[in-house]
């Protein structure tokens, strides 16, 4: 090119490229902000106080008799359950607390039978997702382009 603009006696032009990029990438690390985290915490459900909703009360008979059915019977009661508190919740038949109570007793169920299979050798698939299923997710400021320049503040 500049050979080219040489002969043509014009002038050579600025040439901005990100090719660099590529090639240190492989040899690069990339430090981002973590903004927030999502967890399925173990927040009690207060359930003797006022009135409490029968689906509250059925979730909660899940998480105490635990002894009494079968770890995937159990899952599926309570898996059961939280989707009608969501299907119920949608249709304005549930109180946003109970909802959210709903969805605390329900994690709180699988962290028990994550818990109780933790050292069984013979665990359903359905199962062995509840430690994915349970996984704190973090959410993080991953823009590539923060610092890329914007095009008018280059010359």
């Amino acid at each position: 090119m500049k050979q080219i603009c040489e002969e043509s006696n014009v002038e050579l032009p600025d040439i901005v490229s990100e090719s660099g990029r590529a090639l240190v990438a492989p040899h690069s690390i990339l430090i981002f902000e973590a903004v927030d985290r999502i967890t399925r915490d173990d927040g009690k459900v207060d359930t003797s106080k006022g009135k409490t909703h029968q689906l509250i009360k059925e979730l909660e008979a899940i998480r105490k008799n635990k002894r009494k059915f079968d770890p995937l019977e159990r899952y599926h009661d309570a898996k059961e359950k939280r989707e009608e508190a969501h299907a119920r919740f949608s249709l304005g038949n549930l109180r946003l607390e109970e909802r959210a109570a709903a969805d605390r007793l329900f994690w709180d169920i699988c962290r028990q039978i994550r818990d109780d299979l933790k050292d069984s050798s013979d665990v359903p698939d359905e199962l062995a997702r509840l430690d994915s299923m349970l996984a704190e997710q973090y959410v993080c400021n991953f823009s590539v382009f923060q610092s890329l320049l914007d095009h008018w503040a280059l010359d």
